[in-house]
Protein backbone atom coordinates (compact mmCIF):
# COMPACT_ATOMS: atom_id res chain seq x y z
CA UNK A 1 0.00 0.00 0.00
CA UNK A 2 2.37 2.19 0.57
CA UNK A 3 4.64 1.69 -1.94
CA UNK A 4 1.67 2.83 -4.16
CA UNK A 5 1.08 5.39 -2.74
CA UNK A 6 4.53 6.51 -2.96
CA UNK A 7 4.43 5.73 -6.83
CA UNK A 8 1.43 8.03 -6.84
CA UNK A 9 2.56 11.12 -5.64
CA UNK A 10 6.04 10.49 -7.70
CA UNK A 11 4.33 9.95 -10.70
CA UNK A 12 1.83 13.31 -9.32
CA UNK A 13 4.81 15.30 -8.41
CA UNK A 14 7.12 14.30 -11.70
CA UNK A 15 3.87 15.06 -13.73
CA UNK A 16 3.39 18.61 -11.83
CA UNK A 17 7.20 19.50 -12.59
CA UNK A 18 6.71 18.86 -15.84
CA UNK A 19 3.85 21.24 -16.73
CA UNK A 20 5.94 23.72 -15.10
CA UNK A 21 8.65 23.60 -17.07
CA UNK A 22 6.27 23.39 -20.75
CA UNK A 23 4.76 26.41 -19.42
CA UNK A 24 8.00 28.00 -18.43
CA UNK A 25 9.63 27.05 -21.80
CA UNK A 26 6.23 27.86 -23.34
CA UNK A 27 6.11 31.47 -21.88
CA UNK A 28 10.24 32.48 -22.35
CA UNK A 29 9.41 31.30 -25.99
CA UNK A 30 6.58 33.78 -26.44
CA UNK A 31 8.40 36.06 -24.82
CA UNK A 32 11.80 35.83 -27.19
CA UNK A 33 9.55 35.60 -30.32
CA UNK A 34 9.59 39.58 -29.93
CA UNK A 35 13.24 39.36 -30.05
CA UNK A 36 13.78 38.52 -33.77
CA UNK A 37 12.87 42.05 -34.43
CA UNK A 38 15.86 43.39 -34.90
CA UNK A 39 16.95 47.11 -33.44
CA UNK A 40 14.65 47.44 -30.77
CA UNK A 41 16.59 48.89 -27.97
CA UNK A 42 16.37 50.24 -24.07
CA UNK A 43 18.89 51.97 -24.28
CA UNK A 44 16.33 55.09 -23.54
CA UNK A 45 14.39 56.08 -20.46
CA UNK A 46 10.62 56.72 -20.97
CA UNK A 47 10.55 60.04 -20.72
CA UNK A 48 13.15 60.07 -23.88
CA UNK A 49 16.54 61.71 -21.75
CA UNK A 50 19.74 60.61 -22.97
CA UNK A 51 23.29 59.56 -21.38
CA UNK A 52 26.13 61.96 -22.27
CA UNK A 53 28.91 58.92 -21.59
CA UNK A 54 29.21 55.61 -21.48
CA UNK A 55 26.37 55.08 -18.61
CA UNK A 56 23.16 56.89 -18.67
CA UNK A 57 20.90 56.80 -15.87
CA UNK A 58 17.23 54.93 -16.32
CA UNK A 59 14.56 53.57 -14.15
CA UNK A 60 15.34 50.45 -11.73
CA UNK A 61 12.46 49.04 -13.21
CA UNK A 62 9.57 49.46 -15.59
CA UNK A 63 6.36 47.43 -16.40
CA UNK A 64 4.12 47.55 -19.53
CA UNK A 65 2.76 45.82 -22.27
CA UNK A 66 3.55 45.55 -25.70
CA UNK A 67 2.40 43.69 -28.89
CA UNK A 68 4.45 43.34 -32.93
CA UNK A 69 3.12 43.28 -35.93
CA UNK A 70 5.79 41.60 -38.53
CA UNK A 71 5.68 39.77 -42.18
CA UNK A 72 7.90 36.67 -42.26
CA UNK A 73 8.84 33.39 -44.19
CA UNK A 74 7.23 29.63 -42.25
CA UNK A 75 10.38 29.01 -41.33
CA UNK A 76 14.05 30.31 -42.72
CA UNK A 77 14.30 28.65 -46.37
CA UNK A 78 10.37 28.90 -47.10
CA UNK A 79 9.14 30.63 -50.08
CA UNK A 80 5.56 31.43 -48.81
CA UNK A 81 5.07 34.30 -45.60
CA UNK A 82 2.62 35.23 -43.64
CA UNK A 83 1.81 38.18 -41.54
CA UNK A 84 2.07 37.64 -38.40
CA UNK A 85 1.27 39.42 -34.59
CA UNK A 86 2.06 38.90 -30.96
CA UNK A 87 1.50 40.58 -27.74
CA UNK A 88 4.44 40.30 -24.88
CA UNK A 89 5.00 41.42 -21.50
CA UNK A 90 7.49 44.65 -20.97
CA UNK A 91 9.03 43.84 -17.55
CA UNK A 92 12.99 45.45 -17.29
CA UNK A 93 14.86 45.03 -14.21
CA UNK A 94 18.06 46.69 -13.57
CA UNK A 95 19.82 45.93 -10.57
CA UNK A 96 23.23 46.54 -8.77
CA UNK A 97 24.46 42.63 -9.50
CA UNK A 98 21.56 41.29 -12.21
CA UNK A 99 19.55 42.73 -14.68
CA UNK A 100 16.52 41.73 -16.61
CA UNK A 101 15.56 42.67 -19.59
CA UNK A 102 13.10 41.15 -22.66
CA UNK A 103 15.77 38.72 -24.00
CA UNK A 104 18.37 38.04 -20.93
CA UNK A 105 19.27 38.07 -17.23
CA UNK A 106 22.19 39.38 -16.88
CA UNK A 107 25.00 38.99 -13.98
CA UNK A 108 28.65 40.67 -13.37
CA UNK A 109 30.92 38.52 -13.62
CA UNK A 110 34.07 40.34 -15.11
CA UNK A 111 35.89 42.90 -13.49
CA UNK A 112 35.88 44.74 -16.93
CA UNK A 113 32.77 46.67 -18.32
CA UNK A 114 33.60 45.39 -21.80
CA UNK A 115 33.10 41.95 -21.02
CA UNK A 116 29.43 40.80 -20.13
CA UNK A 117 27.79 37.40 -20.06
CA UNK A 118 24.05 37.16 -20.46
CA UNK A 119 21.58 33.81 -20.16
CA UNK A 120 19.72 34.59 -23.41
CA UNK A 121 16.47 33.88 -24.60
CA UNK A 122 15.06 33.64 -28.10
CA UNK A 123 12.21 32.33 -29.73
CA UNK A 124 10.28 30.50 -32.86
CA UNK A 125 6.71 30.62 -34.03
CA UNK A 126 4.94 27.23 -34.45
CA UNK A 127 4.33 26.30 -38.39
CA UNK A 128 1.13 24.45 -39.44
CA UNK A 129 2.19 21.63 -41.98
CA UNK A 130 -0.61 21.57 -43.45
CA UNK A 131 -0.68 25.34 -45.06
CA UNK A 132 2.93 25.20 -45.75
CA UNK A 133 2.91 23.21 -49.24
CA UNK A 134 6.36 22.03 -48.78
CA UNK A 135 5.90 20.66 -45.80
CA UNK A 136 2.42 19.36 -46.56
CA UNK A 137 1.65 15.94 -44.51
CA UNK A 138 4.61 16.11 -42.46
CA UNK A 139 4.99 16.71 -38.59
CA UNK A 140 4.09 20.83 -37.58
CA UNK A 141 6.64 22.90 -36.11
CA UNK A 142 6.11 23.52 -32.83
CA UNK A 143 7.31 26.94 -30.47
CA UNK A 144 10.74 26.73 -30.69
CA UNK A 145 12.66 28.06 -27.30
CA UNK A 146 16.38 28.79 -27.55
CA UNK A 147 18.06 29.74 -24.25
CA UNK A 148 21.86 29.80 -23.65
CA UNK A 149 24.67 31.82 -22.64
CA UNK A 150 25.89 35.11 -24.63
CA UNK A 151 29.02 37.10 -24.40
CA UNK A 152 29.04 40.44 -25.32
CA UNK A 153 32.38 41.88 -25.67
CA UNK A 154 32.23 45.80 -26.17
CA UNK A 155 34.66 47.18 -29.17
CA UNK A 156 34.54 50.43 -29.43
CA UNK A 157 32.82 53.35 -27.33
CA UNK A 158 32.18 56.97 -28.21
CA UNK A 159 33.44 59.45 -26.21
CA UNK A 160 30.12 60.65 -25.85
CA UNK A 161 28.67 57.16 -25.51
CA UNK A 162 26.70 57.65 -27.99
CA UNK A 163 27.85 54.94 -31.17
CA UNK A 164 29.07 51.44 -29.66
CA UNK A 165 30.20 48.89 -31.55
CA UNK A 166 29.66 45.22 -29.64
CA UNK A 167 30.24 41.25 -30.79
CA UNK A 168 28.05 39.26 -29.50
CA UNK A 169 28.94 35.36 -29.21
CA UNK A 170 25.31 33.68 -27.85
CA UNK A 171 25.30 29.97 -27.87
CA UNK A 172 21.86 28.33 -26.77
CA UNK A 173 20.15 24.71 -26.82
CA UNK A 174 17.42 24.50 -28.71
CA UNK A 175 13.58 23.27 -27.43
CA UNK A 176 10.47 21.97 -29.32
CA UNK A 177 7.95 23.27 -27.04
CA UNK A 178 3.92 22.03 -27.33
CA UNK A 179 1.30 22.13 -25.17
CA UNK A 180 2.11 18.80 -22.75
CA UNK A 181 5.48 18.49 -23.59
CA UNK A 182 9.05 19.92 -24.18
CA UNK A 183 11.68 17.71 -26.79
CA UNK A 184 15.62 19.24 -27.02
CA UNK A 185 16.31 19.94 -30.79
CA UNK A 186 19.79 20.77 -30.48
CA UNK A 187 22.30 23.79 -30.61
CA UNK A 188 22.03 27.23 -32.23
CA UNK A 189 24.71 29.93 -32.85
CA UNK A 190 24.87 33.26 -34.03
CA UNK A 191 27.65 35.53 -33.67
CA UNK A 192 27.43 39.14 -34.96
CA UNK A 193 28.71 42.35 -34.77
CA UNK A 194 26.44 45.88 -33.77
CA UNK A 195 26.63 48.94 -34.19
CA UNK A 196 24.09 51.28 -32.32
CA UNK A 197 23.87 54.90 -32.55
CA UNK A 198 21.89 57.69 -30.51
CA UNK A 199 20.65 60.73 -32.04
CA UNK A 200 18.49 62.73 -29.74
CA UNK A 201 15.72 60.38 -28.93
CA UNK A 202 16.08 58.31 -31.83
CA UNK A 203 18.21 55.02 -31.50
CA UNK A 204 19.00 53.28 -34.80
CA UNK A 205 20.83 49.80 -34.90
CA UNK A 206 22.50 47.55 -37.72
CA UNK A 207 23.82 44.60 -37.34
CA UNK A 208 25.42 41.45 -39.61
CA UNK A 209 26.80 38.32 -38.23
CA UNK A 210 26.71 34.12 -39.14
CA UNK A 211 24.36 31.69 -38.18
CA UNK A 212 25.34 27.81 -37.30
CA UNK A 213 22.96 25.28 -36.64
CA UNK A 214 24.10 21.51 -34.95
CA UNK A 215 22.84 18.30 -37.32
CA UNK A 216 20.14 17.96 -34.60
CA UNK A 217 18.02 21.30 -35.29
CA UNK A 218 18.57 20.95 -38.91
CA UNK A 219 17.25 17.26 -38.73
CA UNK A 220 14.21 18.95 -36.65
CA UNK A 221 13.12 21.46 -39.63
CA UNK A 222 14.41 20.59 -42.80
CA UNK A 223 14.73 16.57 -42.60
CA UNK A 224 12.45 14.58 -44.51
CA UNK A 225 11.79 10.83 -43.13
CA UNK A 226 10.53 7.81 -44.96
CA UNK A 227 7.34 8.28 -43.82
CA UNK A 228 6.54 11.35 -45.46
CA UNK A 229 8.62 11.11 -48.71
CA UNK A 230 6.30 11.54 -51.87
CA UNK A 231 7.29 12.08 -55.57
CA UNK A 232 7.42 15.70 -55.50
CA UNK A 233 9.58 15.11 -51.72
CA UNK A 234 12.64 12.80 -51.71
CA UNK A 235 14.22 11.94 -48.50
CA UNK A 236 16.57 13.92 -47.11
CA UNK A 237 19.01 13.94 -43.73
CA UNK A 238 20.72 17.25 -42.85
CA UNK A 239 24.19 17.81 -41.31
CA UNK A 240 25.13 20.38 -39.20
CA UNK A 241 27.39 23.46 -39.68
CA UNK A 242 26.72 27.07 -41.35
CA UNK A 243 23.07 28.28 -41.82
CA UNK A 244 23.46 31.28 -43.26
CA UNK A 245 24.37 35.08 -42.99
CA UNK A 246 22.05 37.71 -41.61
CA UNK A 247 22.21 41.80 -41.62
CA UNK A 248 19.25 43.75 -39.67
CA UNK A 249 18.37 47.14 -38.93
CA UNK A 250 16.05 48.81 -37.39
CA UNK A 251 14.75 52.69 -35.83
CA UNK A 252 13.43 53.24 -32.57
CA UNK A 253 12.22 55.91 -29.97
CA UNK A 254 10.01 56.93 -27.07
CA UNK A 255 7.31 59.33 -26.73
CA UNK A 256 6.16 59.73 -23.21
CA UNK A 257 5.05 56.43 -21.63
CA UNK A 258 4.82 54.60 -25.01
CA UNK A 259 7.70 53.31 -27.31
CA UNK A 260 7.58 52.32 -31.40
CA UNK A 261 10.13 50.46 -33.04
CA UNK A 262 10.48 50.01 -37.15
CA UNK A 263 12.78 46.36 -38.13
CA UNK A 264 13.66 44.39 -41.03
CA UNK A 265 16.22 41.44 -41.31
CA UNK A 266 17.28 39.76 -44.24
CA UNK A 267 19.16 36.59 -44.36
CA UNK A 268 20.85 34.45 -47.05
CA UNK A 269 21.22 31.01 -46.84
CA UNK A 270 22.92 29.94 -49.76
CA UNK A 271 25.80 27.19 -49.03
CA UNK A 272 24.17 26.34 -45.86
CA UNK A 273 24.76 22.74 -44.83
CA UNK A 274 20.47 22.33 -45.84
CA UNK A 275 20.31 24.38 -48.60
CA UNK A 276 19.45 21.44 -50.76
CA UNK A 277 16.93 19.97 -48.43
CA UNK A 278 13.11 19.67 -50.80
CA UNK A 279 11.78 21.63 -48.08
CA UNK A 280 13.72 24.89 -48.97
CA UNK A 281 11.94 26.91 -51.81
CA UNK A 282 14.58 29.71 -51.99
CA UNK A 283 17.56 30.88 -50.43
CA UNK A 284 16.32 34.32 -49.25
CA UNK A 285 14.47 35.38 -45.91
CA UNK A 286 13.16 38.62 -45.11
CA UNK A 287 11.07 39.85 -42.34
CA UNK A 288 9.92 43.31 -41.53
CA UNK A 289 7.41 44.83 -39.23
CA UNK A 290 6.52 47.54 -36.49
CA UNK A 291 7.06 47.15 -32.36
CA UNK A 292 4.42 49.26 -30.08
CA UNK A 293 4.81 48.86 -26.58
CA UNK A 294 2.86 51.14 -23.63
CA UNK A 295 5.15 51.32 -20.59
CA UNK A 296 2.83 53.28 -17.59
CA UNK A 297 4.70 51.67 -14.58
CA UNK A 298 8.40 52.68 -14.18
CA UNK A 299 10.34 53.03 -10.52
CA UNK A 300 11.38 56.58 -8.66
CA UNK A 301 14.25 55.32 -8.22
CA UNK A 302 17.11 54.66 -11.00
CA UNK A 303 20.46 52.59 -12.26
CA UNK A 304 23.30 53.44 -13.95
CA UNK A 305 22.89 51.37 -17.58
CA UNK A 306 26.37 50.79 -19.07
CA UNK A 307 26.83 50.73 -23.02
CA UNK A 308 28.00 46.79 -22.78
CA UNK A 309 24.85 46.20 -20.66
CA UNK A 310 21.73 43.69 -21.89
CA UNK A 311 19.50 46.44 -23.23
CA UNK A 312 19.22 45.06 -26.79
CA UNK A 313 17.71 42.07 -27.99
CA UNK A 314 18.56 40.03 -31.07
Amino acid sequence: MSIRILKFVGSRNIKRFHARGVRLLATASMVGLFLVVPGVSYSQGSDGSEGSDEEESLPTWEIGVGGSAFAQPDYVGSDEYRMRGIGFPWLIYRGERWKLTRDAIQGRIFRTDRLRLDLSVYGQLPVDSDKNDRRAGMKDLDWRAQVGPNLRVLLHNSDDGRDTLRLDLPLRAVFAVDLDEFSYQGFTSSPKVRYRMKRGPWRYEAQAGLEFNDRDYNDYVYAVDTPFVTPGRAGYDADGGYAGTRVAAGVNRYWGDFYVGLFVRYVNIAGASFDDSPLVGTDHAVTGGLALAWIPLTSDSHASVHSNDAETED
